[in-house]
This record gives C-alpha cells, sequence and structure tokens, in this order.
C-alpha cells in the first residue's frame, strides 16, 4: 500500500471517529468540523492524485461525490439523515472515490454496507435507550419469537444471506415496540437554549399570524431562531415538541470498520445466494 493511500485511509478513520464523538454527545456535528472534513478530502485527493501521475483518480471524486451527496440529500430531505450526515459522507465519498487496480470503487462498498450495518447498528442502539421502557406481554413475545427466528436460521444456515434474513424478521416483529419507543423517548419538549438547525418540529409553532410548521428536513436556522426569540420573549406558552433519534454517525464509523477489513457485504450476500441457487439446481438435476 502506497503512503498516500495509508493516510487517506487513517484519515477517513480518524474523520469518522470525530465526527461519531460529537453525535453522540451533542447529536450534531458543527458545520467548521465537517466543512474543514471536506477541504481535507479535497486536498488528499489532490494530493494523490499528483503522487500517482494519474488525475483519473482525482476525477473520479465527482461522481462519488455527486452518488453519496445526493443520497444522502434525499435521505435529509425525507427526514432519515440530519444536515452533519450528509457533509460526512461527502467527505467519505471523496477520500474513497478510487484507488488504482478496484474494480468496484471503496465509496460504493461503504454506501452499499451502510445500508445493512446501518439497521444492524440502530436496532441494538434503540434497544439500548429504551432499555428502561417496560414492554407489554405481546412486545415481549413478538421480540423474543424474533430473536429466536433468527438465531434458528443462523444456527441452521449459517451464512450471512440466512443472518440478514433474520434478522429482517427480528426487526419486523419489533415494529410495534420500536413505535413505541418513538413517542415515549425521541418525542419531548425542546431545549430553547440548544435549539437549532436540523431539529425536527412535531406541531406548528404559531404567534399571530406567523407560523412556523414541521418539515422532514427540519427547521432552518432562521426558525430556530424566531422560534427562541418568541420564547425568550414570553410570546410561547409552552415549549414546542421535536423529534430526536438515535446518533447515526457510529454507524458510519462501523460501516467503514467493515469495508476495510470485509471489502463488499451486499456483493458477498449475492455472491453466496447465486451459489446456493447453483446448489440447489444442481442437487434437483
Amino acid at each position: 500500500m502506497l503512503m498516500m493511500e495509508l493516510i487517506i485511509l487513517i484519515t477517513c478513520a480518524l474523520m469518522l471517529i470525530i465526527a461519531t464523538s460529537y453525535d453522540l454527545k451533542w447529536r450534531y456535528v458543527p458545520d467548521y468540523a465537517s466543512y474543514s472534513f471536506i477541504a481535507i478530502a479535497i486536498v488528499l485527493r489532490i494530493l494523490y492524485a499528483q503522487e500517482q501521475n494519474d488525475y483519473t483518480l482525482l476525477l473520479w471524486a465527482l461522481p462519488a461525490t455527486i452518488i453519496l451527496f445526493g443520497i444522502g440529500y434525499l435521505m435529509y430531505k425525507s427526514g432519515l439523515w440530519g444536515g452533519g450526515d450528509v457533509k460526512i459522507i461527502t467527505s467519505v465519498a471523496i477520500l474513497l472515490a478510487k484507488f488504482p487496480n478496484e474494480i468496484i470503487p471503496m465509496f460504493s462498498d461503504f454506501f452499499l454496507n451502510l445500508l445493512i450495518m446501518g439497521a444492524v447498528y440502530s436496532y441494538p442502539a434503540t434497544m439500548i435507550i429504551a432499555r428502561k421502557i417496560k414492554k407489554t406481554k405481546m412486545e415481549k413475545t413478538l421480540i423474543i419469537t424474533g430473536l429466536t427466528i433468527m438465531i434458528g436460521i443462523i444456527i441452521l444456515s449459517q451464512g450471512l444471506m440466512s443472518t440478514l434474513i433474520g434478522f429482517s424478521i427480528l426487526i419486523g416483529l419489533s415494529l410495534p415496540f420500536l413505535k413505541r419507543i418513538e413517542k415515549e423517548l425521541f418525542i419531548k419538549e425542546a431545549n430553547m437554549k440548544t435549539l437549532m438547525d436540523g431539529d425536527w418540529l412535531i406541531n406548528e409553532v404559531r404567534v399571530g399570524k406567523k407560523i412556523i410548521k414541521p418539515k422532514k428536513e427540519g427547521l432552518s436556522m432562521q426558525e430556530a431562531d424566531q422560534i427562541k426569540k418568541w420564547w425568550n420573549n414570553g410570546k410561547l406558552k409552552k415549549k414546542p415538541l421535536i423529534k430526536e433519534g438515535i446518533a447515526y454517525l457510529p454507524a458510519f464509523l462501523i460501516t467503514y470498520i467493515v469495508t476495510l477489513l470485509n471489502g463488499n457485504i451486499l456483493l458477498a450476500i449475492l455472491t453466496e445466494g447465486m451459489i446456493n441457487q447453483g446448489l440447489i439446481l444442481t442437487l434437483i438435476q
């Protein structure tokens, strides 16, 4: 491995560790940090192209950024990601855009793995947060049934695809409890000192003829400042409700580690499925 490649991979790891630390502590990444990550990623990609005397390695950053930023922005507009998540995945796209001799660029491996690892991380993270919530008998039964089915499938099949199927069944059976977690833990009164852009408003806030309505992408900075101003001036009778979520950037870090160690998990699952299908057809014939 070349020195610049090693520097890029280490830098990406450090960026994700720092971003994860911010997300776990404050549930957001400051703009100065996320924009600095993007700037550093661009500089390193330029230096790498110069070292290799191959500027196609720099050009690869363009489609990588367009694809991952575009997908991230759609996730942001749909209310699934925060703005910080979009900026972080943009810096990852630039850093991992393309390395020599790669058939599938590493940035695509990272994103495809994130589709799986995001769910793998989110479920236990949510359950840990909700450990103090008392489950109903029905919720306990569904979760235990899901766990039993998943463990049984894994033991019998011992494959990536079967593990994913088992985990999907567990999440499906846990949905009633997960929905209750959202209502009881993730919807709360806004902290008027820390309210900021990206916070998800639950109900509209109205003062006279002025109305701030909930949006999937969350509050803008101007809207957050306006609500705090209304509160400080005594124009709001009660604090607005906002929806929080789990810190999601740890999933980025976990995905990056998995990508470095195991490559494209989704491709491995599909390959395993095709091999198993081939074996079944052979046995039938």
